[in-house]
């Protein structure tokens, strides 16, 4: 590396409290839509399940199984 290159860099400076509200904010908006899909699919697989098991049953019922 040069010695431009290191001092092109750019210090981190500390967030403002508003824009750290906002970081904030968009954080839990990120975490509620991961729950809410992981949710979805927890039902969807759910009634996945329960589809099987009633099929199963009744192809026990009629002895095709």
């Amino acid at each position: 590396m040069r010695i431009q290159e290191i001092t092109t860099i750019k210090p981190i400076q500390p967030l403002t409290p508003a824009k750290a509200k906002i970081d904030a904010l968009k954080q839990q908006q990120t975490r509620a839509k991961d729950a809410l899909k992981a949710e979805h699919d927890r039902q969807q697989r759910t009634k996945a399940t329960q589809k099987i098991q009633q099929a199963q049953q009744t192809l026990n019922k009629i002895g095709l199984q």
